[in-house]
């Protein structure tokens, strides 16, 4: 699913957290893995990286930075935030890559 900004996307995995929750799961249950662009309105990639990351609930879904911007300071700042990784575009062979990569070990991660 995309979103045209970080808020919305927050506000869509807080509402699955609280589903998972009613119905004894956890977010792995409803998003694989998160991809984020770094520039967007309302919530920038970064915030809602670090939002993510600072959320037990979330902490261990997969973000990838995704951004033409991609810089060694933004580098650094992707580090800080905890995503797990980062790519300038347009490298969406290696895009599809790090989904791969880090879904196959969510799936094999025991709960």
């Amino acid at each position: 699913r995309a979103f045209p900004n970080g808020k919305e996307c927050r506000d869509e995995l807080t509402r699955l957290m609280q589903k998972a929750n009613s119905e004894g799961g956890t977010i792995a249950d409803y998003v694989d893995a998160l991809v984020s662009d770094i520039e967007m309105p309302a919530m920038d990639g970064l915030a809602l990286c670090k939002s993510i990351k600072a959320d037990p609930a979330t902490k261990d879904l997969p973000v990838i930075m995704f951004s033409s911007l991609i810089n060694e300071q933004l580098a650094r700042k992707c580090d800080d935030v905890k995503a797990n990784a980062y790519i300038t575009k347009p490298q969406f062979t290696e895009l599809v890559l790090l989904l791969d990569k880090y879904t196959i070990e969510q799936a094999n991660t025991p709960a």
